[in-house]
């Protein structure tokens, strides 16, 4: 199998158990789903080579204390190449957040976690794919206590193995910048 396929599996697979995670019921916890824009900057490793982009963001979690809860996200935004080629990008990641100031309407957080990182020309047989480690910053304001909006900052570095038409890949370092404005609701009970 080749690992254009193998990894389209492994993100199916990896959609359907956060589909399938949403569909639990908040039993005794804080869970929270939220969803919203996303501003995706490439850096300057492949920035020469594509624009940066927009796109959607989609998030869930739990929050275990007033001060830790696991976050994960899915994620997809567009782009064009130097030649004016469409590109999509698409990201999994998870981390803990650490959060502060907690309880009152804003609260402030850390992040560091781990992501998937998949980079494909629309109309060319090229793809990038890689891991990263991130880390983050962002804030949670609060309008009641089942709503709010998060605000996040996030730098990944990761290798992208860049596969042309089959032929062996070329490792190329990657930076990618996040900034997400994503609407949440907490399910509290």
């Amino acid at each position: 199998m080749n690992d254009k396929i193998r990894m389209k599996i492994s993100f199916m697979t990896t959609t359907i158990a956060l589909l399938c995670c949403l569909c639990i019921p908040a039993w005794g916890g804080n869970w929270y789903l939220g969803g919203g824009l996303e501003y995706v900057d490439v850096g300057d490793d492949l920035g020469d080579i594509v624009d940066s982009g927009y796109g959607l963001s989609f998030n869930f979690g739990y929050r275990f204390s007033k001060w830790f809860a696991l976050d994960i996200s899915l994620a997809g935004s567009v782009h064009d190449d130097i030649d004016g080629d469409d590109l999509t990008y698409g990201r999994f990641s998870i981390g803990p957040l650490f959060i502060f100031n907690s309880p009152s309407q804003f609260q402030p957080y850390l992040t560091i976690g781990l992501a998937s990182h998949f980079l494909e020309w629309d109309d060319f047989d090229i793809e990038a794919t890689g891991g990263s480690l991130f880390l983050g910053t962002g804030f949670d304001y609060y309008f009641t206590q089942n709503h709010s909006i998060d605000v996040g900052l996030r730098y990944h570095t990761w290798e992208a193995d860049v596969d042309i038409g089959g032929f062996p890949s070329v490792d190329v370092d990657a930076t990618t910048t996040t900034l997400t404005i994503l609407y949440n609701y907490h399910f509290v009970w």
